[in-house]
């Protein structure tokens, strides 16, 4: 309790005669979530509640099917109140984000099994390594830790290819010579978000990857989607993985979000 303040009744429990689960449950009281869910702890609490809105009115959705968890929280969202948004809002707002996630160049990595959402580190029989090839893996450092004790203070690896921090930072600040937009434009200098754009640094890479794959894929139209389309039109698969390879190896901006 002490690593939050009071939680929301709504945001604490949910309300399964609504279809509303209760958020502390994927994202944690803390509001740190996991790889396969978001992060919004100290997001601007205008950006939080247009979130919820835009899922409640059916403009924000995501591109992969098979992705349950996205289905959840547009059901919840639809069963929440306004008041109830905001409440959620201001709390997630409140609390300062702090880094958990150590991003590794590497080669190879362990070799892992898709468990709820989560890359989980094979071990005994079938153990071992495998080269990382394009991909992004984000995994608990604690498996037991995350998976079964929900431990919110235990947080996670992501390991990239080599050179993908590098690539990123260019495309970030750069705009890989025309290709996209920089990032500092919209998201401030240390990318941390301005009023109601959210805080892109230090943020789990699996769900940023996500975001930028669906606005390119057109599901994403809420207030501020429009903004984003001729940042996303041009990259390729490895773009978006070394964008959020960089952002997610940055430190955690300065606590200067707004508060409720």
């Amino acid at each position: 309790p002490g690593d939050h303040p009071k939680m929301p009744e709504i945001y604490a429990k949910g309300d399964p005669a609504r279809k509303i689960i209760a958020c502390a449950l994927c994202h944690y009281p803390n509001g740190k979530g996991k790889a396969e869910n978001a992060p919004p702890a100290g997001q601007d609490a205008r950006y939080l509640a247009q979130q919820l809105r835009d899922m409640k009115a059916g403009v924000r959705n995501g591109s992969e099917p098979r992705k349950s968890n996205y289905q959840l929280m547009v059901d919840t969202a639809k069963g929440m109140t306004d008041e109830e948004i905001e409440q959620c809002a201001r709390y997630l707002a409140s609390m300062t984000w702090t880094k958990w996630i150590e991003v590794v160049e590497t080669d190879t990595v362990p070799k892992t099994y898709l468990r709820g959402g989560l890359h989980i580190p094979i071990e005994g029989e079938g153990a071992g390594t495998e080269p990382i090839g394009g991909r992004i893996v984000e995994s608990p450092v604690d498996p037991h830790g995350t998976e079964f004790l929900r431990n919110p203070r235990s947080g996670f690896v992501a390991w990239v290819p080599k050179g993908a921090v590098q690539r990123g930072a260019e495309l970030v600040y750069g705009g890989g010579a025309g290709k996209t937009l920089t990032c500092v434009i919209c998201h401030g200098p240390d990318l941390g978000g301005i009023g109601n754009i959210p805080s892109i640094a230090a943020r789990s890479p699996s769900y940023m990857a996500r975001q930028l794959n669906d606005m390119k894929q057109g599901t994403r139209h809420g207030e501020m989607a429009a903004l984003m389309r001729p940042v996303v039109a041009n990259l390729t698969s490895d773009d978006i993985r070394d964008i959020v390879a960089f952002l997610a190896s940055l430190p955690a901006p300065e606590p200067e979000r707004a508060k409720p």
